[in-house]
């Protein structure tokens, strides 16, 4: 009997644990690459900002979360369908990132966002520098159903280009005149160099070994 309690306990940790991480189903193939910035947010308590709950992800620095907007239609919630820690708003998350900097590059932004929004609808993204091209869906799709919920909650990933490469990112989600829901965040940055700056670093490597 105590075996079967002891496995019990086990297999109910283990569901826990990885439903805690469950939301990071798409990560880049590049994370953890030279010039690359790694963070995630759960929401675990109100605190308004946050840093990342992983601050050694980013070498640059620690990236913070700001919410805009006043109660009750801004508010942190311990629960909501079944998901523990969301941030209820109608105004704006604000996503600070300090970031490297290498010329002549672009910067790709990858992001990972569990969210519902009442209109069905994409939240809206800005940064600051300007984002160059459109936001891209990378993947979008809906999550089951938890046990006593009566609304699904979406998991998306969208990707972001800036360029040229700033040395830090200011990234906007806001709700497209609805409120939203928000669980939890992933954002992952690359600094990319461009076709001819990766030519001269390979022309530059090819020097350095006829040289020795």
């Amino acid at each position: 009997m105590r075996a079967f309690m002891k496995t019990a306990v086990l297999v109910s940790l283990l569901v826990v644990v990885g439903y805690a991480y469950a939301e990071d189903t798409n990560p880049p193939s590049w994370r953890g690459n030279d010039n690359t910035t790694y963070q995630y947010w759960e929401f675990a308590s109100p605190t308004n900002p946050v840093m990342a709950d992983n601050p050694g992800g980013n070498p640059y620095g620690n990236a913070t979360a700001t919410i805009a907007g006043n109660f009750p239609y801004t508010m942190w919630m311990a629960e909501d369908q079944g998901y523990q820690g969301v941030w209820k708003f109608e105004d704006y998350f604000l996503l600070e990132i300090p970031n490297c900097t290498v010329s002549n590059d672009y910067k790709e932004i990858w992001l990972q966002i569990t969210f519902y929004a009442e209109d069905g609808a994409d939240p809206n993204f800005m940064t600051l520098p300007a984002m160059s091209g459109a936001v891209e869906v990378i993947e979008k799709s809906e999550l089951p159903l938890l046990p006593g919920a009566t609304i699904t909650y979406w998991q998306a990933t969208y990707r972001i280009t800036i360029e040229p490469n700033p040395d830090f990112e200011s990234i906007y989600i806001m709700p497209d005149d609805c409120t939203t829901f928000i669980d939890e965040l992933i954002i992952d940055t690359i600094c990319i160099p461009e076709p001819t700056s990766l030519f001269l670093l390979a022309v530059a490597g090819l020097m350095l070994r006829r040289r020795r």
